[in-house]
């Protein structure tokens, strides 16, 4: 057997698809992390709500979940977010994170006299900080390639 032979057979195998060759399809839920929720409803982006010092009931937390779920719609793409109920001394205070692709963060404090209020200021200042971003314009290559053609 020369090296050609053992060459052709061994291109066969490959192009038959060998079992470490051929690239597996997922199904689009299992491949993008998105899992169905108890309602049975996939969910656009996991949101963690925490209660430190503090008793949360459930309408309060389908609440935070709504809004953050709302607001995040204007982002490009969100991957988590995380809502913080903290109460010290009688002062409530909410913190939201918002993460977005490429290490991007927004967060946003806000205190007030009682929970819901507090999530309703935050609530308010990320959606700020979202639209100033969503408005702001992205860097596009088109400098480099306008130069490049004065140039010759």
């Amino acid at each position: 057997m020369t090296w050609s032979s053992g060459w052709d057979a061994r291109r066969a195998v490959l192009r038959k698809g060998s079992r470490g060759t051929r690239r597996r399809m997922r199904p689009a839920s299992i491949y993008s992390g998105r899992l169905p929720d108890e309602t049975g409803r996939i969910e656009v982006m996991r949101v963690t709500i925490t209660a430190r010092h503090t008793e949360l009931d459930e309408d309060l937390r389908a609440h935070a979940r709504e809004l953050v779920e709302k607001v995040a719609k204007l982002a490009r793409r969100p991957h988590h977010a995380q809502v913080l109920f903290t109460e010290d001394h009688g002062e409530a205070e909410v913190e939201i994170e918002v993460h977005i692709p490429r290490g991007r963060v927004h967060v946003a404090k806000a205190s007030a006299a009682d929970l819901r209020s507090a999530l309703d200021l935050a609530i308010a200042r990320v959606k700020r900080q979202l639209l100033d971003e969503k408005q702001t314009p992205r860097a596009r290559r088109t400098a480099r390639r306008s130069k490049a053609r004065e140039v010759s």
